[in-house]
């Protein structure tokens, strides 16, 4: 539940850098397979238990929450409202039934929830029209319950050393007060309104009510660049601006082109601008008396509600179909395409999705520090809410203490968090007593042992055919044997790790980009559930997650209701993909958007004649049942010299493994071999006694800094060294060959023949990563364009 950037670590003991980014806003999983690459066997499924057994043609393959039961795959599957599902018929002819039809025994996509609070939410969300629907519903049915609370922002704004707290009930009189003071500046329904802030109540608050009129929030956060966040407003064709601070409104101001329709503008924290301060940003006479502060809003809201009760907004004026918001993809290339996503999209999500017998119920707290205007945070933020769970506003500098005070239920992460937490706690175990390092990484290794033998006898390896079965009764045998020590080990080193994060965590939604295995195993072995999901911004973002009863690690999981996807071959679209082939995968379903925003070239580019989306995802099913497992992205695909294609990101998820690693990037298109960028970890090259202490300190700080140059004199003096680098070389040359080769379906193509390692960590502010810690390959190649050249 953190982010990394400028090189700041995040775990038991350090602070995290955050961001957001408005793309890809789903995640993938680590898939240790390349393109065009055939899974080890055949797909297949367990018969066990009762249920029908859908049928297609050979030749295609779709993954759908109730996918077939055999190999052969169908070529377009939905789900469907689970509401609407008729009574299960007795199973009697070979001819499937319907595939959403719930069976009693099986659990691979409960829909409904299988906790009955929650189910009997999700049947009252089914009935809104609009996502602020639920505000007067909530403030009806638990109008006491706490909704938010803000302890950090809200000092800040309302001077208040405690912060904020706000029930369901006071949440939704607040989001009307905002929403009649836009109306009363003259909001009417289907304007778009900028939204350009981070994390606090007031975010949702303004999000809401700006909804709740019928019109949409185009989102970005605070932090962006000046021109990136004036581009959002005008291509948007927003009417007003409401920002954070002043600060942003006094850059973003004078970007605007003239053309811009800027009716007024709202701070939400702290004070507007002064005369001087406008004047001296060169901000056109006519807009300084349109500038208010969040609470002159709140307060016209107060009275025209006095003054003109019957003019106030009793009930949302939106409709499913009208857009609720858009959301700017990253922009690697070019300006961001604006994706709008309308109320129904949204409460596809807010309605369907589930983690099973986990499931939010009533009083369970989520700790936020994603970005709130991220698709990924914001679809958790209203899931949780909706349900009745209490919404926790955190920081990176205040992260750590939020977890141990309110004991979370629920975290919602990228993949760098659980990386960083991992680095964090085997950092730490580094650094102590030599006989408290042995308890720790013997224990550690036979709970790796236990939990990998344990998901192969039950069928829920990714790698490991079901029907194995002489290696499924070894590893049951195996499983029988560890568990005394994993019990153990769960006692010894296994509890301090879920007191790090509050030891009420029920469940980790993990999304955003790739989760290597071995974190898989490591969070598995702690018993910290870790949910992956995967998804874009322009799926609303989830096409597939797992779930408590089937948490097949390595996969994205099974996606929800009424969610179609197929998988095509990628040199030939109209094709489908052969079962276990890597394919490109496209979707379609009530969440995916309609077209980009005022882009109708890049939504033909995207969208299909049958209405399918391209996610330009490479994906191949699991033969775990039909789980969804992410392969690589289409166009990070390198091809080398001699024509074959790599995929980059199984071989950097595998190289992430080991403990000197801290990020990678592949590289060598039109190469004759790859190459690597490897950022390595400086506190693990310490405790390795490649680094002295006072060294180690003085790199971290450079980094903090963010002193490039500092770096570069640097990087020399440690790898170039005879005895120290000579030995740290050969360290790293046995970690590469050693982790890359021992990968599942290694290829001779895979091999790193070079790589260059650097103390300079790719970030957001350098803009070598996106806000949700993805690497911008384009970028990262500019950056390092000297040391790529070097290495071929």
């Amino acid at each position: 539940a953190a982010f990394v950037g400028g090189g700041v670590g995040f775990g038991l003991d350090a602070g995290v850098g955050c961001g957001g980014d408005g793309g890809g806003g789903g995640g993938s999983v680590a898939a240790r397979c390349g393109s065009g690459r055939r899974a080890p066997m055949e797909l297949r499924q367990s018969r066990r238990g009762r249920g029908s057994r859908a049928r297609g043609r050979a030749g295609g393959l779709c993954v759908t929450p109730r996918v077939a039961r055999r190999a052969a795959p169908v070529a377009a599957v939905s789900g469907a409202n689970w509401s609407e599902v008729p009574p299960v018929p007795a199973e009697k002819s070979v001819a499937p039934r319907r595939l959403d039809a719930p069976r009693p025994r099986d659990q691979r996509y409960p829909a409904p929830s299988p906790v009955r609070f929650t189910a009997q939410r999700q049947k009252v969300i089914q009935t809104y029209q609009s996502l602020p629907a639920m505000w007067p519903d909530l403030a009806a049915s638990f109008p006491d319950q706490v909704a938010v609370i803000d302890e950090h922002n809200g000092g800040v704004m309302a001077g208040v050393e405690s912060g904020v707290q706000m029930t369901f009930a006071q949440i939704h009189t607040t989001i009307g007060r905002f929403a009649d003071g836009l109306a009363s500046l003259g909001i009417g329904s289907r304007c778009n309104l900028a939204l350009f802030a981070e994390n606090s109540h007031r975010w949702l608050i303004a999000d809401q009510a700006v909804m709740r009129l019928g019109c949409a929030t185009a989102v970005r956060g605070a932090s962006a660049p000046a021109d990136e966040l004036s581009f959002i407003y005008s291509n948007s064709n927003s009417v007003a601006l409401i920002v954070e601070s002043k600060t942003v409104l006094l850059d973003v101001l004078p970007r605007l082109p003239p053309t811009a329709q800027v009716r007024f503008c709202v701070v939400l924290l702290g004070s507007v601008p002064t005369r001087d301060e406008l004047e001296s940003a060169r901000i056109a006479p006519s807009v300084h008396a349109k500038l208010y502060k969040f609470d002159e809003i709140v307060q016209n809201g107060k009275d025209r509600a006095r003054m003109a009760p019957a003019s106030c907004i009793m009930t949302p004026e939106a409709t499913r179909d009208d857009i609720a918001t858009i959301i700017y993809t990253s922009g690697t290339t070019g300006h961001p395409k604006g994706v709008p996503l309308t109320h129904e999209n949204l409460l596809h999500q807010t309605t369907y999705l589930t983690i099973g017998d986990v499931d939010t119920v009533l009083g369970d707290k989520f700790v936020s520090i994603l970005p709130c205007w991220h698709i990924f945070e914001r679809t958790a933020e209203y899931f949780v809410l909706a349900r009745g769970g209490t919404l926790v506003y955190s920081n990176r500098r205040r992260f750590r203490t939020d977890l141990t005070k309110h004991s979370p239920s629920i975290l919602v992460v990228v993949p760098r968090v659980l990386e960083s937490l991992h680095a964090s706690v085997i950092s730490k175990v580094s650094r102590s007593s030599a006989l408290k390092r042995a308890i720790f990484f013997a224990f550690a290794a036979l709970s790796m042992s236990y939990i990998r033998a344990k998901r192969i006898a039950f069928g829920k390896d990714i790698f490991v055919s079901p029907y194995n079965f002489f290696r499924r009764a070894w590893c049951l045998l195996k499983t029988a044997f560890l568990l005394p020590f994993y019990a153990l080990a769960s006692v010894l080193i296994w509890r301090t790790v879920r007191a790090a994060l509050g030891n009420r965590v029920r469940e980790i939604i993990c999304g955003g980009g790739s989760l290597a295995l071995n974190l898989e195993d490591f969070f598995e072995a702690a018993k910290l559930n870790v949910f992956v999901g995967y998804g874009l911004t322009e799926t609303s973002p989830v096409l597939a997650n797992r779930f408590a009863s089937r948490n097949v690690r390595g996969s994205a999981g099974l996606p929800p209701a009424g969610t179609q996807l197929k998988i095509v071959k990628t040199d030939d679209a109209s094709q489908l993909v052969r079962p276990g082939e890597t394919g490109v995968l496209k979707v379609r379903g009530p969440q995916v958007m309609k077209g980009y925003y005022m882009n109708e070239a890049a939504t033909k580019a995207a969208i299909d004649a049958d209405g399918f989306f391209d996610t330009g995802d490479l994906v191949f099913r699991a033969r775990t049942g039909g789980d969804v497992v992410i392969a690589g992205r289409m166009k990070d695909t390198i091809v080398l010299s001699n024509g074959e294609n790599v995929e980059p990101a199984p071989i950097e998820d595998a190289l992430l493994e080991s403990p000197y690693i801290d990020q990678v990037m592949i590289v060598g298109q039109d190469q004759k071999a790859l190459g690597a960028l490897i950022v390595v970890k400086i506190d693990a090259l310490e405790a390795a006694g490649f680094i002295l202490p006072d060294d180690a300190r003085r790199m971290e700080t450079l980094i903090e800094a963010g002193d490039i140059s500092g770096l570069k004199q640097v990087e020399p003096l440690l790898f170039n060294d005879e005895v120290v680098g000579r030995a740290m070389r050969a360290e790293f040359d046995r970690e590469i060959a050693t982790r890359v080769q021992e990968r599942p379906n290694f290829t001779p193509n895979d091999r790193i023949n070079s790589y260059r390692l650097l103390l300079r960590p790719f970030t957001i502010k350098d803009g070598t990563l996106t806000q949700t810690l993805k690497i911008k390959r384009n970028a990262v190649t500019a950056a390092f364009a000297a040391e790529i050249a070097a290495l071929f």
